[in-house]
């Protein structure tokens, strides 16, 4: 009754694995998992761990160049569609910008090795 099965998503593997620890970050303590700034723990690492084939999810956080117009913004982001990463990454969005990801091709122009979003107004 103290022990439960957990399912681990982490660096695109996924686990399962017992545990007798609380929370999610104690488990992820546990298991060895470092997170680091930047990367998103779903649930909460302070979320309860109370059943059995409880889902944790870490997404690592990547590096990013945005580009709105002139201006360059780098950033760490977990996040997955290019407008979720400009706004993380601070740029001030509006309905009618269209925003688009690659991955960067030109490390030296880009100052990154991540994804490229480029903002077009």
């Amino acid at each position: 009754a103290d022990s439960h099965i957990v399912i681990l998503y982490a660096d695109r593997k996924t686990k399962t694995l017992p545990t007798r620890e609380e929370t999610v970050g104690d488990f992820l303590d546990k298991a060895g998992v470092l997170i680091r700034e930047g990367d998103v723990v779903e649930p909460a690492q302070s979320a309860k761990i109370e059943e059995d084939n409880f889902h944790i999810n870490v997404y690592r956080a990547v590096p990013v160049v945005v580009y709105d117009g002139a201006t360059k913004m780098y950033g760490l982001t977990a996040a997955l569609t290019p407008r979720s990463i400009a706004e993380q990454a601070g740029a001030q969005l509006y309905a009618e910008d269209l925003v688009t990801a690659e991955p960067s091709s030109d490390f030296l122009k880009d100052g990154s090795i991540g994804t490229k979003v480029v903002i077009d107004q």
